[in-house]
């Protein structure tokens, strides 16, 4: 099923503005929606025939360079063995062409632990990384490393940000906990299931709803996703996604299938059969069964030259130290956390 892609006009109805009677009030509510959500729709006027202030195309250039910045990431951390790109430029190379799609963080999935830790031990060493957060969460101990660097005109452009994970599906931390990646034949299936994801930490947006678009054009991808959704305990965020994404633009998305009604009653019914449960009241408590509950540890840098060729937990003030390859982290219960806990781990 091919779906004609969304015209300018579509994307400043969304935005609430008059494509033909403020263009450029489009672009500033695109800004205000996404830092830099206003190079896709600029790209998209100079597909539709208009002409871009040297300014904007400047701007697009610069994101043009963004896109192949990730792109080089990807290349060099392939080497070190299987990953998976989530969403970003697998969805992006189903644009149309010549329309930039905005590219706010790299999403990179690997197989276990040990992969997160040496590609972000390398790309640390690689970059001029300036930030470095870890999150652990659970069930089934998965991690996350988050690297940040300054974007190419630190005073205009957003830092570049790279999430490698072991798994993209955290939910929400209350009635929906982490899951293993499920095994797809179809790459925009599991993109959908990961736009759904999304809603677990915000409402969809403009950009959401245009990317679920391009991926319900590929024949039989909402049947997988659908599939799929009932144990990825999903399928109300995929209702909401495709019938958000049919209103947004008008499009025929294919229908909502039966099936997806009858997953959305049955997870509807499992979640309103299970007590949600808290992040965390912040207590010391065992690592793996804090995990096991399906809770968080965020880790918090303490001394980034400090490595460990194998990951240690020990109980401390205020949480964990986590000693890994790339540095000292204390781990706490919630985002909140004692500077003096941190201040005693970095003297220790």
């Amino acid at each position: 099923m091919m779906t004609e892609f969304p015209k300018v006009a579509d994307i400043a109805a969304l935005l609430g503005r008059d494509l033909h009677s403020y263009p450029a009030g489009v672009i500033r509510a695109a800004r205000r929606y996404k830092w830099g959500y206003p190079v896709t729709v600029m790209s998209m006027m100079r597909g539709e025939g208009m002409t871009l202030s040297p300014g904007a195309e400047a701007e697009v250039a610069r994101h043009s360079s963004r896109v192949k910045t990730y792109e080089r990431v990807v290349r060099l951390v392939s080497d070190l063995g299987p990953l998976w790109v989530c969403k970003g430029p697998s969805i992006a190379s189903r644009y149309p062409e010549g329309i930039l799609r905005h590219s706010g963080d790299l999403d990179l999935v690997f197989a276990d632990e040990d992969a997160v830790w040496s590609a972000a031990r390398f790309l640390i060493d690689t970059l001029d990384v300036f930030d470095v957060t870890l999150t652990y969460f659970g069930p089934g101990n998965h991690l996350l490393v988050v690297l940040r660097w300054a974007g190419d005109d630190s005073l205009l452009d957003s830092e570049y940000s790279v999430d490698l994970m072991t798994t993209p599906f955290a939910g929400d931390g209350a009635q929906v906990f982490a899951r293993t990646v499920p095994r797809m034949e179809c790459l925009a299936s599991l993109n959908l299931l990961c736009i759904a994801e999304e809603r677990f930490q915000r409402s969809f947006g403009v950009s959401d709803m245009v990317d679920a678009l391009v991926l319900l054009s590929v024949d039989g991808s909402l049947d997988e996703a659908v599939d799929r959704s009932i144990e990825m305990h999903l399928a109300p965020e995929l209702l909401e996604l495709v019938c958000s994404t049919g209103r947004a633009f008008a499009r025929d998305v294919g229908g909502v299938p039966r099936d997806l009604i009858s997953a959305v009653e049955a997870e509807m019914s499992r979640r309103d059969r299970q007590e949600a449960r808290a992040m965390g009241d912040g207590e010391t408590v065992d690592f793996f069964e804090h995990l096991d509950a399906g809770r968080y540890w965020f880790g918090i840098p303490a001394d980034l030259c400090a490595r460990s060729a194998v990951p240690t937990r020990a109980a401390t003030e205020g949480g964990y130290r986590l000693d890994t390859p790339i540095g000292i982290f204390l781990a706490v219960a919630k985002h909140e956390y004692e500077v003096e806990h941190l201040e005693a781990l970095r003297s220790s």
